[in-house]
């Protein structure tokens, strides 16, 4: 859970400066970056890296807002922060350390079969589907009226990436549990928050029948 405040909280600030053109938030992110990659490792970076290109994919108007942040210092500052705690600790423990938490408890904890669990593709569908309940069927009413073509907003479209990317990463892991994807849930909360806010302000609910259903 410290892990995901940290992580959430750093991308949101990133995302809300380039959304609302406000450059020195991004710098309150990456600290909140730096702090993730501290808690649990180089992953913060790697996630919030692939969140990055979906939201370039997926929300095309923000591609120029996102580009224009300061990613390289950014990710220097990211690894100034966090990087005296790595070398310490390779410092003090040597190889040991560069097997035991890079290599098992990263790399191989995700690729190799060190332990046993459930290797479905599919696992991480079903605790965010099972776990977000009662909201789960807003959600899956907001995409079907977003196929329906109700209008999918750039801040949705942000929350959208975050979720799909931190679900489609662990999902080909070899080592899975459930609270992996702790990160997901606030971009769902949110993404349900705005959805039953259209809800309640809409002049008609024809557009948005598969969340009413």
């Amino acid at each position: 859970m410290t892990f995901t405040m940290f992580l959430f909280a750093g991308v949101v600030l990133v995302g809300s400066a380039a959304v609302h053109q406000r450059p020195a938030r991004q710098w309150w992110g990456y600290l909140c970056i730096a702090l993730a990659v501290l808690t649990k490792g180089p992953l913060a970076i790697a996630l919030g890296g692939l969140a990055f290109f979906a939201a370039l994919a997926i929300a095309p108007s923000l591609r120029r807002p996102l580009l224009n942040l300061r990613w390289g210092w950014g990710l220097a500052l990211v690894v100034a922060l966090s990087a005296p705690w790595f070398v310490y600790m390779w410092l003090r423990f040597g190889y040991a350390f560069i097997e035991g938490y890079f290599l098992r408890e990263n790399i191989w904890l995700y690729a190799a079969n060190l332990y046993t669990t459930t290797r479905s593709p599919g696992f991480y569908l079903r605790v965010a589907a099972v776990g977000f309940l009662p909201f789960t069927p807003i959600l899956i009413g907001r995409l079907i009226d977003a196929a329906r073509g109700d209008r999918v907003h750039d801040v949705e479209r942000l929350f959208w990436a975050w979720s799909v990317a931190i679900t489609v990463f662990f999902s080909p892991s070899r080592f899975k549990l459930d609270h992996y994807i702790y990160p997901v849930p606030p971009g769902l909360s949110l993404i349900v928050a705005h959805t039953w806010w259209r809800l309640r302000t809409a002049a008609s609910i024809r557009p948005h029948l598969g969340a009413v259903a």
